[in-house]
């Protein structure tokens, strides 16, 4: 142990009492072990409610996407048909085509989202399982069955108990007089399947229908497509397979893998965790600066014995160890006492639900998740320990023993 670290620990646990310095210092380390404790159990808490939203919203989303450059559609031609088969990366490729529609049963009125699908799209994302009432199918016979999402349901006042069949508006692009209401729009009407619960954004808004009455309404040839979802071969590389497929099929199509199929929402919650993080990071800014006051206070009561250590031929620099060694004692170990406390906290929470989200809050869960990360425990502690030492620095940097030049 050397000469500064000796003297700084036994300035820290020395059990003579000092007043108001020793409060200081116990009041500064508290702050610290607070501010990171609070820090340690938000991001906890933004991590487990992360990993039940990220799911929820990404239930449909594939391995990759193709989507057109320009428009709402293209022409899924034998060429791309050809050249998306003979990647080694894929396993199947599936198929939609959606459009803004408008949905009718009997009094009632509902905008949404109509969207035409075949069938191996249902085997890639598993749409079926997210039936909440009925019997998922996308045909009766030769009839074609619509399956609505639950918000489109409750707006529409739909019961799988009712034999009256949906009513589906879609404008008519090939009519002459849109100012009469025959013509504007083509419509059907379609027996319902199944009521779905995927997520709120797709329960409010979605109808899921054959993809190919979708081409029958929208007056499209088949093969027009909104965008082709991919399921990747097993163990297969998703940035190699998505580099892989754009240079293959060129600038007229963007294939987007799962995250950027879900831009809004990943980029969103980036935002929300930094704004977090930064908040956080000045309260605790804020308490470990109270090192500054705790040792300036300490190099003013300790000044006989800052020069009676020059005297004894100790080197400033020695003497300035003393305290930057100090305030990182006090900083570290308040670091370290928050971190414990926040993961007894994070414990407590995950195992006795301590803080309940409230009755109707309408959230998956009644309390508060909490998912504690590593990556987290050690920027909280490496950027309080770094901010003790700045904190420290400050007023060690200017003890100046009596009778010493700056060099000395």
């Amino acid at each position: 142990m050397g000469f500064s670290s000796f003297i700084a620990i036994r300035h820290v646990f020395a059990h003579k009492s000092h007043s108001a310095v020793n409060i200081i210092s116990i009041i500064a380390m508290g702050g610290v072990m607070i501010s990171t404790a609070s820090l340690i159990v938000v991001l906890s808490v933004f991590n487990g409610i992360e990993s039940i939203i990220r799911p929820m919203y990404s239930s449909l989303d594939t391995d990759l996407a193709i989507t057109p450059t320009k428009g709402k559609w293209f022409y899924y031609s034998d060429s791309l048909r050809n050249t998306i088969e003979q990647n080694p990366y894929i396993e199947t490729v599936g198929c939609v085509l959606q459009e803004d529609a408008l949905f009718g049963y009997r009094e009632q009125q509902q905008i949404g989202l109509l969207t035409g699908v075949d069938n191996n799209y249902l085997s890639i994302t598993k749409l079926p399982n997210f039936t909440k009432d009925g019997q998922f199918k996308l045909h009766l016979g030769t009839m074609p069955i619509a399956n609505v999402g639950a918000g489109i349901a409750y707006y529409l006042r739909i019961s799988i108990d009712m034999p009256t069949p949906i009513t589906l508006y879609l404008p008519n692009r090939t009519a002459s007089d849109w100012l009469n209401p025959t013509t504007a729009f083509r419509q059907k009407n379609v027996s319902l399947g199944a009521i779905l619960s995927v997520n709120a954004d797709f329960d409010e808004a979605s109808v899921v229908i054959p993809i190919e009455t979708a081409h029958e309404m929208l007056n499209l040839p088949h093969g027009y497509v909104s965008k082709l979802v991919l399921q990747l071969k097993k163990n297969a590389s998703s940035h190699k397979a998505q580099h892989h497929l754009q240079n293959a099929i060129g600038p007229n199509f963007t294939v987007l893998n799962r995250q950027q199929q879900n831009e809004a929402l990943y980029r969103t919650m980036k935002s929300e965790r930094f704004i977090i993080i930064v908040i956080l990071s000045l309260i605790l800014f804020i308490a470990t600066f109270n090192i500054v006051g705790s040792l300036s206070m300490l190099i003013i009561d300790k000044r006989d014995d800052i020069d009676t250590l020059a005297s004894l031929g100790a080197q400033t620099s020695q003497i300035r160890n003393i305290f930057l060694l100090e305030g990182s004692i006090i900083s570290f170990g308040g670091a370290l006492l928050g971190i414990l406390l926040g993961l007894v906290l994070c414990w407590a929470q995950s195992s006795f639900g301590l803080i309940a989200l409230g009755k109707g809050s309408g959230f998956v869960v009644d309390t508060y998740p909490v998912e504690i990360h590593q990556l987290d425990i050690l920027f909280v502690l490496l950027l309080a320990g770094c901010l003790g030492i700045l904190a420290s620095w400050i007023p060690a940097r200017l003890i100046k023993p009596l009778g010493r030049n700056e060099n000395q």
